[in-house]
């Protein structure tokens, strides 16, 4: 290296470390002479034909230290400089009380004997200022302000912290605690941006041992740090960007374990430009430019920064159509599908006699009407003959009895042109019967084996079945044969009841069921509880219940008062509740006239006296103290 001078220094020379950069400075061995004296040095240096840095006397808080040789110059003006040895860093100056003289040109220190005598006593962690931060580039401190946080302040601090950790070689791996150097191999996480050490052989690496103890055939293994399922295990030590596999490693200017060629990786959130940075550690920065972008309803339009993910809102209303596809949506501008409609329309039925409310949707704004389940009150298509369907839509068709309809008897064995001489013109004209069995399937009888119509062909409905019937009561406890004829009497809301009576405990485990013909699986017990609470006043209006009844939850809004008056407790008071404990001597009229020696009570009778008084016995012949 050449000085300022022109004068060359030997790289043995220990002035040296000031062009060196930060991360070389301890590994740089001691040069030789490093603990002689200046003037011993600065006499090797003489005569090696060496010159010597010195350091001029400018203020020690200047933020920037400069440089000359010493030959030609005298010793007042300068004051020597051998990396720090024999000289305390400034702020243990700023502690001892040695501040600068702004008009001298010699520094504050010379060497031990030059410390204040005069200054506060140094006590250990009290008022202690940590050193300044070393500046590596030797660069003056900035004057100007601090820049205003933006939304991407949080990516580019991220982004720039990660880069100066490893410039300075203090980040750590998660796993193992120990600094990455630039030497070193390592993988990042796509997530999180957490990198960790990669071994040449991976079988030794920190985050290879990590994949392989925690992958699960289905999962994969996570990330230790945001804990984001990974499938494939780490096999390769790639830059930053992906692009240059094993980056050769870089020092000084360059970012550790970076590649040096531009990142180009996706922006993200729909972003079509690619990042222009160098390769480099954390999350890309936003993209700079701007796209043009209609609101959430696209009624208006904004220019935002690409690849946001900010939703652009109107203060219009949203209009529209709903699902319904009638009404408009009324919200604001808002993302997403709209609301189900809310509003309701009105159907009527078929007939004409009916009328309901239905939400308003789709479907039911294509339905015209629905069935009401009543008759139909309309006609066929005769004029004659009443129609005998339910609520409809539509005409109700051609009479069913009209000749074009009707060929056969009602039996349907035998065709009407065979029972008449002459066709039925109208449907009016009467219906020819045969004289075969009817044999209609009858609502009686078993599934297996129903009663069928015995009588000959006949219009109308068939008559009642004379048969017997067997049908089982409700618990299916008792099998009664019944007439056809009464087999109608009974359905699903009548049933069949035998007198059979239910002896099961209800769940109070107090009452039995009693119930006829019971076919209930919880016997519940409707019986009201009716029992004195522990307030004694109240009744329990509970169901019948099992063990204690509750608590009573009435309460007073009043307040309560012990017999004196004196104590008093404030409302809600608990029915039952006691009246209050007052320390006061009780204020009741007693049968003696002792002092009384007790407190006031809520008990009927107050205690005895327990004065001792003096009587005669019963013959009169002495003295005695008694209780009163």
């Amino acid at each position: 290296m050449s000085g300022v001078g022109g004068n060359d220094i030997s790289s043995s020379s220990t002035s040296s470390r000031v062009a060196e950069p930060h991360h070389n400075r301890h590994r740089r061995p001691k040069t030789r002479g490093g603990n002689r004296p200046t003037a011993q040095r600065e006499e090797a240096a003489a005569g090696s034909g060496r010159s010597v840095y010195y350091q001029t006397a400018q203020p020690y808080n200047s933020g920037q230290e400069q440089w000359y040789p010493t030959q030609g110059q005298s010793e007042a003006n300068f004051a020597p400089t051998e990396e720090t040895y024999g000289r305390p860093p400034s702020w243990l100056l700023e502690l001892a009380g040695q501040v600068p003289d702004q008009s001298s040109n010699m520094l504050p220190y010379q060497g031990a004997g030059m410390l204040n005598p005069n200054a506060r006593p140094f006590v250990p962690r009290q008022n202690q200022r940590r050193p300044p931060p070393p500046q590596y580039r030797h660069e003056a401190p900035s004057t100007r302000r601090a820049p205003v946080p933006t939304e991407n302040s949080t990516t580019e601090n991220l982004r720039d912290r990660l880069t100066e950790q490893l410039e300075r070689e203090t980040y750590e791996c998660m796993i193992c605690c120990q600094a990455i150097f630039a030497n070193h191999w390592l993988w990042s996480c796509s997530q999180c941006f957490h990198m960790f050490h990669f071994h040449r052989q991976t079988d030794k690496s920190c985050i290879t041992r990590w994949a392989h103890k925690s992958y699960d055939e289905e999962t994969g293994w996570r990330c230790p740090s945001c804990q984001q399922a990974n499938r494939d295990l780490p096999k390769e030590y790639r830059c930053f960007c992906g692009k240059e596999v094993q980056p050769r490693t870089r020092r000084g200017e360059d970012i550790p374990h970076s590649c040096g060629q531009t990142c180009h990786k996706e922006r993200g959130f729909g972003c079509p430009h690619k990042c222009s940075l160098p390769c480099h550690p954390g999350p890309c920065p936003q993209c700079p430019r701007t796209v043009v972008r209609h609101c959430l309803c696209g009624d208006e339009e904004k220019s935002v920064r690409c690849g946001s993910n900010q939703e652009i809102r109107c203060s219009k209303a949203c209009d529209k159509l709903l699902n319904c596809g009638l009404h408009k949506c009324t919200g604001v501008c808002h993302a997403g599908g709209c609301e189900v409609c809310q509003e309701t329309i009105v159907q009527k039925c078929h007939c004409g006699s009916a009328e309901r409310e239905v939400a308003c949707t789709a479907l039911n704004l294509k339905e015209n009407g629905y069935s009401c389940g009543r008759p139909c009150a309309g006609m066929f298509a005769c004029g004659q003959h009443a129609c005998e369907n339910k609520c409809h839509p539509g005409d109700c068709g051609p009479c069913p009895l009209s000749p074009e309809r009707l060929v056969r008897c009602p039996c349907g064995r035998t065709e009407i042109t065979a029972l008449l001489s002459a066709p039925r013109q109208f449907c009016s004209d009467q219906v020819p019967v045969c004289n075969n069995v009817c044999d209609k399937v009858l609502g009686c009888g078993s599934q297996a084996k129903p009663h069928r119509c015995k009588a000959k062909c006949h219009n109308g409905p068939c008559p009642p079945c004379p048969d017997n019937s067997s049908l089982r009561c409700r618990c299916q406890a008792l099998t009664k044969t019944l007439p056809c004829s009464e087999l109608a009497e009974y359905t699903e809301d009548n049933p069949l009841l035998c007198e059979r009576r239910c002896k099961k405990q209800k769940s109070c485990k107090q009452h039995k069921c009693q119930e006829r013909c019971c076919i209930d699986v919880d016997h519940l017990c409707l019986q009201v509880c009716n029992r004195k609470l522990d307030c004694g006043t109240h009744l329990c209006d509970r169901l019948c219940h099992v063990g204690q009844c509750p608590r009573c939850l009435q309460a007073s809004f009043e307040e309560q008062r012990c017999l004196c008056g004196v104590t008093v407790r404030e409302p809600p008071i608990p029915c039952g509740a006691s009246l209050p404990p007052c320390s006061e001597p009780c204020a009741r009229e007693h049968s003696c006239d002792h002092p009384v020696m007790h407190n006031c009570h809520s008990e009927v009778d107050c205690p005895l006296c327990t004065a001792l008084t003096r009587k005669w016995c019963y013959g009169k012949h002495e003295v005695c103290n008694e209780r009163t």
